[in-house]
Formats: structure tokens, C-alpha cells, sequence
């Protein structure tokens, strides 16, 4: 069983009170006889052991470093707030001698004095062994880090130079003009083979001849079909040379299919 009290803001107490209120709003007896129980179990003095253990250890390192002209906070739970000069130097310091330890700026709502969060549960019963490791601690919080405030120490991101562009056509400009060319006559022409087949005509846009009717020839349809994939899979290749080759390849293929389009046809029969 977990009581509680609780303070803030209008908004979130209220969400809270309203997320409770969908449970039970208040403790049972059958909770409160637990707990009684649990206070008065002669097991429970293990749990007083292990705070009494946690405790020395804790207390025994506070005053290693206060002989070390090094002050400390927290008087209970399991970690030790130690005051540094620099958050990160001292985080460097502790690691280069196998010492792991967390930013104390992680732990606090607003910005304040730099310090670190030592964990002191794992720590050794033997008193001798807690000197070497108050050595390290104390050269840490006393290291003073970079001076951020230098004059003529600019710390903003270096600028981006913009290089200078070459003039001329590059392989994949190359290859995107005619990706562009290749997708507008493919459009075109589609457009154009599908009008011949539905209607039996001839657009005015390929051929002005007096031509009744078109034979279309299904294989010419075929390979614009091909074309289109071609045209549209070039994008996915990052090989410049390979990309105007395919470019390259694909407007061949598009004349074919125009050449074709256009001879397909035939003048009527004459009576």
C-alpha cells in the first residue's frame, strides 16, 4: 500500500483525481491489516539492516571526501551528490579511472550548480578500499573545466562554404533532361496509342496524311511499355555514368516506338 500527497498546478491535479476515480478512491481495511502486518513481521528487520548497510556506506564516504575538503549532499537513499567545477570534466575523469557516475544536471528542473550523482549501494564494507576511490572523486570535483567564456573563443558551428558549381551539363544533369524528355514523349505517346486503338484514328498530332484507319502494332506498344520502365527505375541509380547510359538507352528505345507508331499506319485502300 502507497499513500500520498499531492500538489500542483489546477490542470494536473485535477487529471489525477480523475484517472484515481476510475479505481478505488480510497484504502481498504483489508490493505490497511496488511500493512499493519508487514510493520509488525520480525522480517522487516532486514529491511532496517539493509538501510543501516546503505546508511554507513553512504556516510562512510561522505566523510573520506569531506577530509578532502569536498562537500556532499543527501542524507539518505542510495546515491551521493557530489558539487564539481565541471559536470563534463568530472564525468571524464571518473571514467579514465573506471568510475561511473551520472550528470546531476539530469536531475534537476531548473539549471544549477554543476555536481554529479554517485551511486554508493555497491560500495565496499572495507574502510581502506574507499581511499583510493575518494581520490578520484575529489581530483574530479575539483578539476575546473574549459573556460567557455573566453574571449575570442568562438564556439558557434562552423558556416557551410558553398563550393562552387562547375558550369556545364554534369553526367546526371545530363541524365535528368532527358529523364524529363524521355517522361513527356512517353505520355504523349501512350495517350496517342491508346486514342488509335479506341478510336481507329490517327491523332492529327503524329501523322496529317488522309488515313482512315491504323493498324497498330501491339509489339510497338510493347516496347514504349518497356521504355516507360526504364525511364522510371533511372531515378534509383546513383552512378553518374550509368544514369545517362540508361538515359541514353531509354530515348533510343523512344524514338523506336515513335518511328513505329508512325509507320504503322496505311493509306486506304483506293476504290
Amino acid at each position: 500500500m502507497r499513500l500520498a500527497v499531492i500538489g500542483g498546478a489546477a490542470g494536473a491535479v485535477e487529471r489525477v483525481r480523475v484517472l484515481r476515480s476510475y479505481g478505488t478512491g480510497w484504502t481498504s481495511r483489508i490493505l490497511q491489516d496488511t500493512l499493519a502486518g508487514l510493520l509488525a513481521d520480525p522480517d522487516m528487520g532486514k529491511l532496517e539492516r539493509a538501510r543501516e548497510t546503505y546508511a554507513r556506506r553512504r556516510a562512510a564516504l561522505a566523510t573520506r571526501l569531506a577530509a578532502r575538503e569536498v562537500t556532499t549532499g543527501g542524507r539518505d537513499s542510495l546515491v551521493l551528490w557530489v558539487p564539481v567545477h565541471d559536470e563534463p570534466e568530472a564525468l571524464v575523469t571518473l571514467a579514465a579511472h573506471g568510475i561511473s557516475a551520472a550528470p546531476g544536471s539530469r536531475y534537476l528542473v531548473r539549471p544549477g550548480r554543476p555536481h554529479i550523482r554517485l551511486a554508493v549501494a555497491r560500495l565496499t564494507e572495507d574502510p581502506g578500499e574507499l581511499d583510493e576511490p575518494a581520490d578520484v572523486i575529489a581530483l574530479a570535483a575539483k578539476r575546473p573545466g574549459p573556460d567557455r567564456h573566453q574571449p575570442g573563443l568562438d564556439l558557434r558551428p562552423p558556416v557551410r562554404q558553398s563550393v562552387p558549381r562547375e558550369r556545364g551539363l554534369t553526367p546526371m544533369d545530363f541524365g535528368t533532361v532527358l529523364r524529363v524528355v524521355i517522361g513527356v514523349l512517353v505520355v504523349v505517346h501512350l495517350a496517342a496509342g491508346v486514342y488509335t486503338w479506341v478510336t481507329g484514328r490517327t491523332p492529327a498530332l503524329l501523322s496529317r496524311r488522309p488515313v482512315s484507319r491504323i493498324q497498330p502494332r501491339v509489339w510497338g506498344h510493347l516496347l514504349v511499355a518497356v521504355f516507360g520502365v526504364i525511364a522510371l527505375s533511372m531515378p534509383a541509380v546513383s552512378t553518374p555514368g550509368l544514369v545517362m547510359a540508361l538515359s541514353a538507352l531509354g530515348f533510343v528505345c523512344l524514338l523506336a516506338a515513335s518511328a513505329l507508331f508512325l509507320i504503322s499506319t496505311r493509306p486506304p485502300k483506293q476504290a
